[in-house]
């Protein structure tokens, strides 16, 4: 992670002085392990503290070296350096590559291929952010079938799907991956952690994370199924979040891919258009977490799961094409992260 050369200047002096207090730098590592034993994916060694004084322009730092030298200064009674201003964002960038994935559609009057405005407006937003700074793909992943093709390209770098599985087979198949099943591998809806109520013209949706009215309507779930057909739900741990004319709601899914270690994320929103909004909470540094680095041999890292409340507003004249139409958001019932235990995704309540 590349820091500003005045961040660097005082990481620097405050390593230095301690560094003349306790004699060597492994006494410095030492002592940051300590103010960390807690979370043991917290650490920095003698060797990087040593570079960081002596090459500061050359060490490349990751966000755990950060995390795990702030929360030892916070015991030291030190003004933290840099982690009390972190956000996902900073964990993504750990990765030097972003893919931005979209759901592309062909254009009946021409071979061009179509974004949705909501979606490519998402990826306009957080390329407002430090992300701009890595090298960005943007591509879409049109089905099954070209999954495997797609791989090499997501294998290496951080990825981020933004649309719902309703629009994206990309976030239908790293939704998948996060929960540790085949993206096409059918799966009854009681298993999955989280997943979308479709409403009537997702009947013909076969993506697992989409669930037909028709399908639950056989079901204890029937009676909690939108009056109205038009309007899709979210259901996180069994619990229902209905979209109204009023009220939208949008899920923001986040987990190290087990294989590489970078992030994937997803911005799932009823609608594209809190899709997009979604798109503007993470562009202004919420939610303020970060990642935990990978454990060693983890296959199914925890997921971090935030659910937003986004209140409408009444469309403008020009039909809110800017955007603008949710006025007010809140997290709800979250955010938390989620663990594998006894062969089921776990919610901490």
């Amino acid at each position: 992670m590349k820091m500003k050369s005045h961040e660097i200047q005082h990481l620097v002096e405050v390593l230095l002085r301690y560094k003349t207090r306790l004699k060597t730098w492994g006494k410095v590592a030492a002592a940051i392990d300590v103010a960390n034993k807690h979370d043991k994916s917290l650490k920095i060694d003698r060797r990087t503290l040593g570079r960081i004084c002596e090459e500061p322009d050359l060490v490349q730092l990751k966000l755990g070296h950060l995390l795990a030298i702030d929360r030892w200064l916070r015991l030291e009674g030190e003004n933290e350096l840099l982690a009390k201003q972190r956000s996902l964002i900073d964990s993504v960038r750990e990765s030097y590559n972003v893919n931005f994935l979209v759901a592309c559609t062909t254009s009946p009057h021409s071979r061009h291929e179509v974004i949705s405005r909501w979606d490519l407006r998402g990826v306009t937003r957080l390329l407002r952010t430090p992300l701009n700074r890595l090298h960005v793909s943007i591509f879409d992943i049109e089905g099954p079938e070209n999954w495997r093709e797609d791989d090499v390209r997501i294998i290496n770098a951080a990825n981020i799907s933004i649309a719902s599985p309703v629009t994206s087979y990309a976030s239908q198949a790293i939704m998948s991956r996060m929960i540790g099943i085949a993206p096409d591998a059918p799966i009854d809806f009681e298993m999955l952690p989280f997943f979308i109520v479709g409403c009537d013209r997702d009947e013909s949706n076969s993506h697992s994370f989409v669930r037909r009215r028709s399908e639950l309507a056989q079901t204890s779930y029937a009676t909690q199924l939108p009056d109205d057909s038009d309007k899709r739900a979210l259901v996180v741990n069994g619990k229902w979040y209905l979209g109204t004319d009023d009220v939208d709601y949008a899920l923001l899914l986040v987990q190290r891919n087990p294989g590489n270690g970078h992030v994937q994320m997803v911005l799932c929103g009823l609608t594209g258009k809190s899709t997009y909004q979604l798109s503007r909470i993470i562009q202004s540094g919420q939610p303020a977490e970060t990642m935990p680095a990978l454990k060693s041999g983890e296959k199914r890292p925890p997921i971090f799961v935030a659910i937003y409340r986004l209140a409408q507003s009444a469309d403008n004249a020009d039909g809110n094409r800017n955007g603008h139409g949710a006025l007010d958001w809140e997290a709800i019932d979250s955010p938390e992260f989620i663990h594998y235990a006894s062969v089921k995704w776990q919610f901490p309540r």
